[in-house]
């Protein structure tokens, strides 16, 4: 039965497919270099920004924003910096931190840049806060979130919530379904490229990429220290010591190509 749900909705995502590229809806064609790809747009950056509006309005009605204005424009300022230096910019970037302990980040369509103030405080120098930024980044410019709805939800759910079309009840559901889906995280092969544009991203930009490598290894001791209770940043991502060893790698041949040492 599963087997068949999934295909069913295969074939109802291929269906919507079909009918855009003949022009029933609106779709585009666009090269992504993030990705070094042509790829299908279904949400165009409008659609996406009036998503990432709503969906802010539901995350900031529900978590409260940290009161701390240093720490809000501390966050803003590197993340302006490394939005400067992105594959993307096609439209404005948010960058806020909600008040609570759970060392966590997210990102919605729209570029709405989330960070949890335990998050920040366990960064013990702008290199590392920017490396968890520039990951958030590398998933905007990814569009792995607008992607993940297009997926997922359907293209005439995601349209809904883009134009408010429905009552305020399905709206709200459609708000909740998209926030649910972004909180469950990516896969871990969106996850490792988005650290791989991060670090292109923090050196272009200059900061240390070394900072992402200490900051995983100090989150790393802190999930090895908490007896193996899985902080949701482990949980919804690959293995920490792949991404460690991935993020070397990648260091060492960006550095490489810049001629650094």
């Amino acid at each position: 039965m599963k087997a068949f749900v999934r295909i069913f909705k295969l074939l109802g995502y291929v269906c919507c497919f079909c009918s855009l590229t003949v022009g029933l809806l609106g779709c585009a064609t666009i090269y992504n270099p993030a990705t070094g790809k042509e790829e299908m747009v279904l949400v165009s950056t409008d659609d996406e920004r009036a998503i990432g509006v709503k969906m802010a309005r539901h995350i900031e009605g529900r978590l409260e924003l940290d009161e701390d204005a240093f720490v809000q424009t501390r966050v803003k300022a590197i993340g302006e910096v490394l939005a400067a230096a992105s594959d993307r910019r096609d439209l404005p970037y948010y960058f806020k931190v909600l008040k609570s302990e759970d060392v966590n980040a997210f990102t919605t369509p729209g570029a709405y840049v989330y960070l949890f103030r335990g998050l920040v405080d366990q960064a013990d120098s702008d290199a590392e806060l920017a490396s968890v930024i520039a990951h958030e980044i590398g998933h905007i410019a990814a569009r792995h979130a607008a992607k993940k709805m297009e997926l997922e939800m359907g293209y005439n759910l995601v349209i809904a919530l883009a134009f408010s079309r429905g009552s305020k009840r399905d709206l709200e559901r459609y708000v909740n379904i998209g926030f649910d889906l972004i909180s469950r995280g990516y896969s871990r092969e969106d996850e490792l490229f988005a650290d791989k544009l991060a670090i292109r991203y923090l050196i272009q930009a200059g900061y240390d990429p070394y900072g992402m490598v200490s900051f995983m290894e100090k989150i790393d001791k802190i999930e090895r220290e908490k007896g193996g209770v899985s902080l949701y940043l482990l949980r919804s991502h690959p293995y920490m010591s792949q991404r460690i060893y991935e993020a070397e790698k990648e260091i060492a041949f960006q550095l490489s190509k810049r001629g650094a040492r």
